[in-house]
C-alpha cells in the first residue's frame, strides 16, 4: 500500500502541476490534446508502484492479485489528487472556464445537427459544477484504472515457483 500511495501522490501531483502550468499560461484550450500524455503518466505511475513493490516488498516476486491491487490503488490515489485539482480549478481559479466548456459542448452538438430542444434539455438537465467535474474526473480515473491495472499486473506479475529453491548468497 505504501508504494501505491507514494506513486499515486507523485503521479497525481505531477499531472496537476502540468495542468496548472497550462492554466497559468492561458493554454487550457490546448490541454485536451494532451489527454494521451495524461493517461501515459497515470499508467507509468502505476507501473512504477507495482515494480517497486515487486522489487522491495516481494523480493522480486508478486502475484497477479497483489500487483492488480497495487496498480488500482495507485490509480485511485492519483485520481483523488487530480479530482482535488479539478475542483480547485473550476471552483476558485477559473469558474468561468466551466461555462466556456458548456458553450463549446453546445457548439459541437449544433455541428452534429442535434435539435435545439435536445441541446437545451441536455445542457440544462445536467448542470456542470466544480464538484460534478471533480467527481467525474475521479470516477473515470478509477474505471479506466481498473482496466489498465489488468494489463499492468499481467506485465509485472512474477510468481514464486515453489519447485525451484531460492539461492541465498
Amino acid at each position: 500500500m505504501f508504494f501505491a500511495v507514494k506513486y499515486g501522490l507523485i503521479t497525481g501531483g505531477s499531472i496537476s502541476a502540468f495542468q496548472l502550468l497550462f492554466f497559468l499560461f492561458g493554454m487550457m484550450n490546448v490541454l485536451p490534446k494532451f489527454i494521451i500524455l495524461t493517461w501515459l503518466a497515470f499508467a507509468l505511475g502505476s507501473y512504477l508502484a507495482v515494480r517497486e513493490y515487486r522489487t522491495l516488498a516481494g523480493n522480486g516476486f508478486v502475484k497477479y492479485g497483489k500487483a492488480y491491487r497495487t496498480a488500482l490503488l495507485t490509480f485511485t490515489v492519483t485520481g483523488l489528487i487530480c479530482a482535488f485539482y479539478t475542483y480547485i480549478l473550476y471552483k476558485f481559479l477559473s469558474p468561468g472556464h466551466l461555462e466556456q466548456r458548456m458553450l463549446e459542448a453546445k457548439d459541437a452538438m449544433h455541428q452534429f445537427g442535434w435539435s435545439e430542444d435536445f441541446i437545451k434539455e441536455a445542457t440544462t438537465s445536467n448542470p456542470s459544477t466544480a464538484f460534478s467535474m471533480a467527481f467525474a474526473s475521479f470516477f473515470w480515473s478509477v474505471v479506466a484504472g481498473a482496466l489498465l491495472a489488468l494489463f499492468i499486473a499481467a506485465i509485472l506479475k512474477r510468481e514464486d515457483d515453489p519447485s525451484v529453491p531460492l539461492l541465498d548468497n
